[in-house]
């Protein structure tokens, strides 16, 4: 369900017409533009279990939204939710959690470690999605919340019995490398192949790109531009560069671990498409015969980068879905979490995420 004007009676009466069982909770997706209303719209929610995140913007109903709230049912099974600050460590999620949806401050620091030990409290065995909140201003501010509150450095988690299918996939192709991280701080790359990150960057894809990489234009340029780091046996892992600094470190969304082997990757809008489509076949393809629920988690720079075909992008991600579908809900992240393939929680950028599920509700 969306909300055009999101106050505290809207979202109130919202929750009345989903006639939430108890037990169960609310995911809830706000865009950015409704940040100052993050205190009416969590007073709202009353009791009602909850994990939400702000983001640029979300999908509703497969329709991309720039204002407003998008409110969705989730099955929690009396298992809760959590709020927990990424320094910290993670605890195992409640016996019989099946799958987990995490929202996590995309700007935070500490989002890796996080990922890290909760599949080390938890193991392959339970399956998750979800994304980095946050604003493409970049500005520091609390972007996850619960029906409690909100919180700054944070990851949110829903913890449900039922069962979810996962696809993944980007379409983002290597062009240049391989390249050395021989310098990394969390999400800054300090030096590749103990050269200034900057400087190298500037050597491969200016000529490609055709112009000049300043600091000021750097994001206009570099969202067609990332990284990928390796990974055996699936596609690399992009790191989106969003900042060129002064000193020549580029900081990406996401952490570079030291020495990592990357490459420079560049798409088209064919590629991504085709990318998209098949991340959606491959969560359908794990669903039973059956009304399907979809959330979907797809990079707010896939949007920057295809522009007006980004709808193009959302019919190649419902299409697979079937016309039997229920809901197709989802946001538009400062990264993108999933355990699929391998089952490690990892950290995507610039990637399209899946999750399909038997429907649960005929909203």
């Amino acid at each position: 369900m969306h909300l055009q004007d999101p106050t505290t009676e809207s979202v109130a009466a919202a929750l009345d017409a989903l006639a939430i069982p108890d037990g169960d909770g609310v995911i809830v997706m706000v865009c950015d533009e409704e940040h100052a209303r993050l205190p009416a719209i969590i007073a709202g929610l009353g009791s009602t279990p909850t994990i939400g995140g702000v983001f640029p913007a979300v999908i509703a109903d497969g329709r991309r939204e720039t204002s407003g709230v998008t409110i969705r049912h989730i099955r929690l099974g009396g298992l809760g939710t959590q709020l927990v600050p990424l320094a910290e460590g993670s605890t195992p999620l409640p016996a019989g959690t099946v799958s987990a949806t995490v929202f996590v401050d995309g700007l935070g620091d500490g989002v890796a470690g996080y990922l890290q030990r909760l599949f080390a409290a938890n193991g392959s065995d339970v399956s998750v999605v979800g994304g980095g909140a946050g604003s493409l201003t970049f500005e520091r501010r609390p972007a996850v919340f619960t029906e409690n509150g909100s919180a700054i450095d944070a990851a949110v988690v829903a913890c449900s019995p039922s069962s979810s299918s996962l696809g993944v996939a980007h379409g983002w192709e290597r062009f240049a490398g391989p390249l050395v991280a021989t310098r990394t701080e969390g999400n800054l790359i300090h030096e590749l192949n103990w050269r200034p990150a900057a400087e190298v960057y500037r050597e491969f894809v200016e000529p490609d790109a055709g112009v000049e990489i300043t600091i000021d234009g750097f994001f206009d340029v570099a969202k067609g531009y990332p990284f990928g780091i390796v990974r055996d046996g699936v596609e690399d892992v992009v790191r989106d560069p969003i900042e060129m600094r002064a000193d020549g470190a580029l900081m990406c969304v996401g952490d570079v671990p030291p020495n990592s082997v990357l490459h420079l990757l560049r798409g088209t809008v064919d590629s991504l498409l085709t990318a998209a489509e098949a991340a959606s076949k491959s969560a359908v393809a794990g669903v039973e015969d059956g009304p399907i629920d979809a959330f979907v988690v797809d990079c707010i720079s896939r949007t920057l980068f295809l522009d007006d075909q980004f709808d193009l992008e959302l019919e190649r991600l419902v299409g697979p879905l079937g016309s039997d579908r229920r809901r197709v809900d989802g946001v538009l992240s400062l990264g993108e979490i999933s355990s699929y393939g391998t089952g490690f929680i990892e950290f995507f950028n610039k990637t399209t995420v899946v999750s399909a599920s038997p429907s649960i509700v005929d909203h």
